[in-house]
C-alpha cells in the first residue's frame, strides 16, 4: 500500500469558496475510485486560499480483479438442433471467445448464453491521470474562470501541480500545468520554491515554508491564539463559528494580535461596532466577563509576529475610519424621524408584482389590526408599531448594513422617545429569522411578526410565486 499526494497551486481563492471546492473534489474522487474498484483507506483534506491537497491513504498498486458478465441470445436462438446458431456465432465472435465457453443463465424466468470474463485490476499508477482529469473537470464552480490561452475553466488560474506517490512523481498534466514536486510557501515569509520529497513529509516541509496546510490544526492555532490575548485582559472574545471558518481560509501561517480603539465609539449601538468589526474587518470583538463590549479587537495575520507593531497601527487606523463612518450615519439617521421616512419605502419595489414596500407597510397595518381585534388585544400602539417596523429600511445604517433591520429602527425609536415595547416590536417582528431563532416575546412583536408573515406569504401566492420544489421565493 502507498500513499498518494496531488496538490493545485492556486491564485487566490475567497475564503468562502475554498472549502466547498476541496470537499467537491474529494467526493468526485472517491466516486472514481470506488467506480474502478481500487481498494484505499481513506481521503484526507489539506488546503489554504492558495492551495488544495487530497492524500490518498493506503491506495493500492492494482485494482481489483473485475468480473464482466454480457448477456447474448436466448439460449432457444443461440441453438438449433444443438448446433450454434448464426446469432450465437456472432455474439462469441464479439466476445473474443468460442461457442464453448459461453455460460447458460436464467433471467426473469427465460434462459440465456452469456460471456462470463474476469478482468485483471488496472494498474492504478497508469490510469491515475484519467481519474484525476475527470475528477477535476467535474468539479462545479458558481463562477469559473478563464485564464490566457487556457481553455480550462476553473475557480481561479492554476499555477503549479504536485503529484507524488509515495517519492515518485505521477506524470500527470492539467490545465496546461505539468505536475512535479515543487510547490510555493508563504507569499512574503517564503521566497523559494518547496521540494516536496515525499508524501509523509508534506506537511513538515510546508510548515518550513510557513505554510499551515491541515484546515483543523491551523483553526486551532487560531482560536487559540484569540482566547490567549482576550485573557490577558481579563476578557473574552466573541468567536463566531462562521467569521473563524471564513478566517481560517484567509491565511496559511497566522498570528493572532490585540489592539485597541478610542472609547468613544461605544457610543454607537453595540451590534454597529461588532458588525463593523466582523463584516468589514474581518475582526474578533472583545467582551468583558459581563458580555459588555469593550474597546479592544483581535484580528489575524497572515504571517508571523515580525512588524506585529505596524499591523497593529494600520489595523486601528482601518477601524478607526470605519467607526467615523458608523457615526456619521447614526447622527444623520437621527436628524429625520422614522415617520418621514416613509415617502422613500414608497418608492422602493418590493416585488414587482406586490408594489412598494409602503404598500406592503399598509397591508401590516391592516392585518395587525385584525389579529389584534381577533385575539381582543387592547393596545393604542399597533397601528404606530405596524408603521415603525420597517421605517429603518431607508435609514444610512442600514442601507450599509442590512443584517441591522430592525435592530437600528429599534435604537433609533428609542432616541425618539417611543414606549420601549414599540420600539421592541421593530426588533422582534423579524423574528424567528431561521429555524432555532427565537420568536417575538412581547404581545406588539409577535402580532407585527405575525402580520408581517401572514403578509409575505398571502401576497406571493396572490401574484402566483407558489414555492415549487426547486424554487422558493
Amino acid at each position: 500500500m502507498s500513499d498518494f499526494l496531488l496538490e493545485i497551486g492556486l491564485e487566490e481563492v475567497p475564503a468562502g469558496k475554498i472549502i466547498g471546492v476541496i470537499d467537491n473534489f474529494k467526493s468526485n474522487l472517491e466516486n472514481e475510485l470506488l467506480a474502478k474498484e481500487i481498494p484505499f483507506k481513506k481521503i484526507d483534506t489539506l488546503g489554504t486560499s492558495r492551495r488544495f491537497t487530497v492524500i490518498i491513504r493506503d491506495i493500492a498498486e492494482k485494482g481489483r480483479e473485475l468480473l464482466v458478465e454480457n448477456k447474448g441470445p436466448s439460449l432457444q436462438g443461440a441453438f438449433k438442433d444443438g448446433e450454434p446458431t448464426k446469432a450465437l456465432q456472432g455474439f462469441c465472435k464479439g466476445q473474443d471467445i468460442e461457442v464453448s465457453d459461453v455460460v447458460i443463465k436464467e433471467l426473469k424466468g427465460s434462459e440465456y448464453v452469456y460471456c462470463v470474463k474476469k478482468i485483471p485490476g488496472a494498474e492504478v499508477k497508469k490510469i491515475l491521470p484519467e481519474i484525476l482529469t475527470a475528477s477535476l473537470n467535474n468539479l462545479y464552480f458558481s463562477k469559473p474562470m478563464n485564464w490566457g490561452t487556457n481553455k480550462t475553466a476553473f475557480i481561479r488560474p492554476i499555477r503549479s501541480i504536485v503529484a507524488l506517490w509515495d517519492e515518485e512523481v505521477i506524470e500527470f498534466e492539467y490545465a496546461g500545468i505539468k505536475a512535479d514536486r515543487y510547490t510555493t510557501g508563504h507569499r512574503f515569509l517564503s521566497s523559494a520554491q518547496v521540494e516536496i520529497t515525499k508524501v509523509t513529509s508534506y506537511e513538515e516541509e510546508m510548515a518550513k515554508a510557513f505554510v499551515v496546510v491541515d484546515i483543523n490544526k491551523r483553526r486551532k492555532i487560531i482560536e487559540e491564539g484569540i482566547t490567549r490575548l482576550a485573557e490577558s485582559i481579563d476578557a473574552k472574545a466573541l468567536l463566531e463559528e462562521d467569521l473563524l471558518d471564513e478566517v481560517n481560509f484567509l491565511v496559511e501561517y497566522p498570528t493572532a494580535f490585540l489592539a485597541d480603539f478610542d472609547q468613544i465609539y461605544l457610543k454607537l449601538p453595540k451590534e454597529v461596532i461588532i458588525t463593523t468589526m466582523v463584516n468589514n474587518q474581518k475582526y474578533f470583538p472583545v467582551v468583558a466577563i459581563d458580555n459588555t463590549l469593550l474597546n479592544y479587537f483581535i484580528g489575524v495575520r497572515c504571517g508571523n509576529d515580525q512588524f506585529l507593531d505596524n499591523v497593529i497601527k494600520g489595523n486601528q487606523k482601518v477601524l478607526k475610519a470605519r467607526l467615523e463612518d458608523a457615526v456619521f450615519f447614526y447622527n444623520e439617521d437621527l436628524k429625520k424621524p422614522l415617520l418621514e421616512l416613509r415617502d422613500k419605502l414608497d418608492k422602493v419595489i418590493y416585488q414587482e408584482k406586490l408594489g412598494s414596500v409602503g404598500e406592503k407597510i399598509d397591508r401590516i397595518k391592516i392585518l395587525s389590526k385584525y389579529i389584534a381585534d381577533k385575539l381582543e388585544y387592547q393596545d393604542e400602539n399597533i397601528e404606530l408599531a405596524a408603521s415603525l417596523a420597517k421605517m429603518d429600511l431607508a435609514t444610512h445604517m442600514v442601507y450599509e448594513f442590512p443584517e441591522l433591520q430592525g435592530i437600528m429602527g429599534y435604537y433609533y425609536a428609542l432616541e425618539e422617545g417611543y414606549q420601549r415595547e414599540v420600539a421592541l416590536s421593530i426588533l422582534e417582528h423579524y423574528k424567528p429569522v431561521a429555524a432555532g431563532d427565537m420568536v417575538p416575546s412581547s404581545d406588539l412583536g409577535i402580532i407585527i411578526a405575525l402580520s408581517d408573515k401572514i403578509d409575505t406569504l398571502t401576497s406571493i401566492v396572490k401574484a402566483g410565486l407558489i414555492p415549487k420544489g426547486s424554487q422558493d421565493p
